[in-house]
């Protein structure tokens, strides 16, 4: 009576503790928990419900009590049909616990990357410190190009978006404004890419001193397969294009336009950049000329290789559109191809590596031949890097095509776009394999011819006409050698051929260009590698740029972004610890090995210093 506000807030607590211990029971408990709830909560609006059956359903048992005139056979009834529900739920649960045994496709290929890549970096490991000479060299050359071509195709794909939907699909005033996508359109945006690309990389080249061999040799290795795959996006554009997609001869005359304009491309830089230069600065840029046609080489045998693989998978393709028998450039998955298509692209891979075997050791002209006037060797290096780089290209599509059905057509039925991700993936740690395997094999062949040549070290150094020294160098090391062991060795004729094997089969010309024909095809492989992984990037990096919500409105500016962060931590790497030791020839690298096994054997370990009174102690109780 004296305090009713008091009262009216420990009734009101009361009932907080009554809510709570109703929702601590309704948590805990599967049964109906209406007697929990005080009577007064019990007509509120929104109650819970009680024991009391609602009128509609009352009214639906009554009228099925009254209907009923068999209870017996419905009671039977009833009786089958919780026991069918029975099992139905179990065969559900069953299946549910199987479904959650099989792993799904993040799992799977979150586990292949894991133990992938440890098996990679291991394997690097064992290869860039192998004592033989050779498979440094080629281990080296093919990490240096795997990671030159990511960097590129990076940059490539980074700046194509850019100029293709930034530029020319944007509305006014950022672009053109063009409402349809054509084929047409991607390849005048790469064209004009590429064409930008080969002036500035080319003016690099010769602004660049020719005592910076790192930096250009970095230019041209990253330069190179800048301008591949410009030229990959504008003539494989082209080739699919409505002019040139409907027969064979017209995707097969897109390779011979983009062969002619290349060629044709690289003639007038040189013409013009010898009419800018003196006479003295032409001479001056030997190296620097060197360097860029090395550059053309990698880069029109690169693209000339792709668009002929192209043109293969379009005759082995199945589809009805002749749109869908390419491979896609960018995005997408292989078309229904022939049966016995991985047979054909694999035997026509090994058909082209041996073909390029075989023109780098018997077919090559010897220097000085010209040909076609201006062009002089220049055709004849380029047909030999062509078809091991075409070799390189059949073999990736061969194993990404395999793949890609054999896991369309696995248990758990992927989708296409998973299928092709995943096939990426496994195809470029099995091509890495098959290079590495290759690699060992051919240098084991290429060690055993090259040591019949270097049975007579003297004979060689004396056939100054056969082995192509100078004649003042061979003078010199004759010099040295005779200093070192009081002999005369400048009167001393030549010696005879040996009798024994290759040497008296071939001689030794043919055995050194034997030897350097069989290691011209180990660098092939480095491309294999590198293509390979570049595909299996691709993917990664586009997923990355467009899935984070930041990005979802601006696509092109994501893919920018992690282009650059990705260009930003890998370029700086690349050029100050891969380059330098790509650059070493199997000289250096012997010499490296004979550094390392000297400083190995000096080496006394880990020193424990013993201070002056353990020694003390030590002696004491000696």
């Amino acid at each position: 009576l004296i305090f009713p506000a008091r009262r009216r807030a420990i009734a009101m607590r009361c009932n907080v503790w009554w809510l709570g211990i109703a929702l601590v029971g309704l948590a805990s408990s599967n049964e109906e928990v209406a007697w929990m709830i005080p009577k007064e909560l019990v007509h509120l609006p929104g109650d819970l419900p009680t024991k009391e059956p609602l009128p509609h359903v009352a009214e639906a048992e009554e009228a099925a009590k009254t209907s009923l005139s068999a209870p017996a056979v419905i009671e039977g009834h009833e009786m089958a049909t919780e026991a069918h529900g029975e099992a139905a739920h179990g065969g559900a649960e069953e299946d549910e616990e199987d479904k959650e045994e099989e792993p799904d496709a993040v799992t799977w290929t979150t586990a292949l990357l894991l133990i992938g890549f440890l098996i990679i970096f291991v394997g690097i490991l064992y290869l860039v410190n192998c004592t033989d000479e050779d498979i440094r060299a080629a281990i080296w050359g093919m990490i240096n190009t795997t990671v030159s071509i990511f960097c590129a195709a990076t940059f490539d794909n980074a700046v194509f978006r850019f100029f293709h939907f930034q530029l020319v699909l944007s509305p006014p005033p950022r672009g053109f404004g063009l409402k349809h996508d054509t084929p047409e359109i991607k390849s005048t945006v790469g064209i004009s890419f590429a064409l930008l690309a080969s002036i500035f990389l080319h003016v690099s080249l010769f602004n660049v001193s020719s005592d910076n061999q790192q930096l250009l040799f970095s230019i041209r290795t990253i330069g190179g397969h800048v301008y591949a795959f410009a030229s990959i996006l504008t003539f494989g554009f082209l080739q699919e294009s409505h002019v040139f997609r409907m027969e064979l001869w017209k995707v097969l005359a897109v390779v011979g336009l983009a062969f002619i304009v290349m060629v044709l491309s690289y003639q007038i830089i040189l013409w013009l950049a010898k009419r800018c230069m003196s006479a003295v600065q032409w001479q001056e840029c030997r190296v620097q000329r060197g360097m860029m046609k090395e550059m053309q080489l990698d880069a029109s045998a690169i693209s000339i290789g792709f668009l002929l693989c192209q043109s293969i998978c379009y005759w082995l393709s199945e589809a009805e559109k002749p749109y869908n028998r390419f491979i896609p450039i960018l995005h997408g998955y292989p078309s229904e191809q022939k049966e016995n298509s991985f047979e054909i692209l694999c035997g026509l891979a090994t058909t082209l590596l041996i073909a390029s075997a075989v023109w780098s050791i018997y077919l090559r002209p010897s220097k000085g031949t010209k040909v076609c006037g201006c062009i002089g060797p220049f055709v004849f290096d380029y047909i030999g890097v062509l078809l091991s780089c075409t070799g390189c290209w059949c073999l990736q599509r061969a194993g990404l095509i395999r793949l890609f059905h054999f896991f369309k057509r696995s248990e758990g039925e992927l989708v296409e776009a998973m299928a092709c991700n995943r096939a990426m993936i496994v195809n470029a740690f099995v091509m890495s394999l098959l290079a590495v395997v290759c690699v060992i094999v051919i240098d084991k062949v290429a060690d055993s011819v090259q040591k019949k040549e270097a049975a007579s070290p003297i004979r060689i150094l004396v056939r100054d006409g056969t082995t192509g020294m100078k004649k003042s160098e061979s003078q010199t090391t004759l010099q040295q050698l005779g200093t070192l062991t009081g002999m005369d060795l400048e009167n001393i004729p030549s010696v005879p051929r040996g009798s024994s094997g290759l040497t008296e089969m071939l001689g030794d010309d043919e055995l050194s260009r034997l030897g350097a024909g069989l290691r011209t095809v180990m660098t092939g492989f480095g491309l294999l590698v590198g293509i390979c992984w570049d595909k299996a990037f691709e993917t990664a990096h586009e997923t990355v740029a467009e899935t984070v919500p930041v990005f979802h409105a601006h696509p092109v500016i994501g893919t920018g972004l992690v282009a650059a962060i990705l260009l930003l931590f890998v370029v700086p790497a690349w050029y100050w610890y891969i380059v330098p030791n790509a650059m070493k020839d199997e000289t250096e690298h012997k010499q490296d090995i004979e550094h390392q096994q000297s400083l190995m054997a000096n080496s006394k370990g880990p020193q424990v210093e013993i201070s002056s009174s353990e020694e003390g102690e030590s002696q004491e109780s000696a």
